[in-house]
């Protein structure tokens, strides 16, 4: 993954590599490399900070160990926080409250998907949501409802929903949004509209916010 500082420094997930490289995207230069922690995926940057979701994925016997967002400051070069969140986190985003919602995806067998949510006031975790399922990103309307894409690879792709102001469920397993096959990513435009990549399909599907399927 990929997150910008500003107009000429952003920093990129190296998953294999267990680092956090910081690129200069005009001089098209690696300015360094620095260690992260097991398996870094999704990363957010919010007041000056870099928050990066290490999976804790072990590629030897394919198991997840503890999941972790570390915070990264780009002024010193380092490591400034730890935070333990839930199994396999693999994406984070901003709500309109200034929190960062963790989207967790579980191990796909024992441990099911659940969102994390963290303060950047003090790097710590103020509630977590049990989603169910393996959801894997997440995007956020205006009115804070939030989108997660949650595969689906058999029948149909999944895509669940939840308050991010109140961090109740609104559409999980018993009840989620039915799209195609595949459902690997979401994104909210500002007129509530929901798209979601369906990568089984090969299609992007476009769902309002009662959740009826448009295109």
């Amino acid at each position: 993954a990929i997150a910008f500082l500003n107009a000429q420094i952003a920093f990129v997930t190296n998953f294999a590599a267990n680092t956090l490289s910081k690129i200069d995207v005009i001089a098209e230069t690696v300015l360094a490399e620095f260690p992260i922690g097991q398996s870094p995926e999704g990363l957010y940057i919010l007041n000056g900070k870099v928050y990066v979701c290490n999976t804790g994925f072990n590629p030897n016997d394919f198991s997840y160990g503890p999941g972790t967002v570390a915070v990264f400051d780009p002024q010193q070069d380092t490591v400034v926080a730890i935070i333990n969140v839930g199994k396999n986190p693999q994406a984070l985003k901003r709500d309109y409250q200034g929190e960062l919602n963790v989207v967790c995806t579980g191990d796909y067998g024992t441990v099911e998907g659940s969102v994390y949510v963290i303060t950047p006031n003090t790097n710590s975790v103020i509630d977590s949501i049990l989603i169910g399922g393996t959801p894997n990103a997440v995007s956020i309307a205006w009115d804070g409802t939030a989108y997660l894409s949650a595969g689906g690879f058999v029948g149909n792709g999944l895509v669940y929903t939840f308050d991010s102001q109140t961090n109740s469920v609104l559409r999980g397993e018993l009840n989620p949004i039915l799209v195609d096959l595949g459902a690997t990513d979401v994104l909210v435009d500002k007129s509530g509209f929901c798209y979601v990549a369906c990568f089984s399909s090969s299609t992007v599907q476009k769902i309002d916010a009662a959740g009826n399927n448009l295109d």
